[in-house]
């Protein structure tokens, strides 16, 4: 019932503002990852902007925000064939309701943040802050 969907979408065109931004976040995402290392590393993190690209010319009222690339890259780390990931990052974005944390600003996605931070227990908020790991 998909196919030619996502190979039709790769074809579409991309902003300029959302291929930039891809090109960015992918170069961060994940590099000690052994998918994201190396050889192999170039062909997934170009599966991974493939992803974000389609996503974008799909869902142009969002196109891309910043925090996609980590998601796919998750994705992706599970199910490593770039069409799967596609699939289940748009599953997730549009019946599962993620799209909703993505807008201009991140305004719920950064309320989302907000309230996780205030519902863990204090020693493991300030552990998770000496990692550098900060919901916000």
């Amino acid at each position: 019932r998909n196919q030619g969907r996502y190979q039709a979408l790769l074809q579409g065109c991309v902003l300029a503002k959302d291929k930039d931004a891809i090109e960015l976040d992918v170069a961060r995402v994940f590099c000690t990852h052994h998918l994201f290392r190396g050889s192999t590393g170039a062909t997934s993190r170009q599966q991974v902007k493939n992803v974000l690209y389609a996503f974008a010319v799909r869902a142009s009222n969002i196109g891309y925000c910043q925090g996609m690339a980590y998601l796919v890259a998750t994705i992706y780390i599970q199910f490593p064939n770039e069409e799967e990931c596609f699939w289940m990052f748009t599953l997730l974005m549009e019946r599962q309701g993620l799209s909703q944390l993505y807008d201009a600003k991140l305004g719920n996605l950064m309320d989302l943040c907000d309230v996780t931070n205030s519902c863990l227990p204090d020693p493991l908020r300030k552990h998770l802050e000496r990692l550098a790991v900060v919901p916000a």
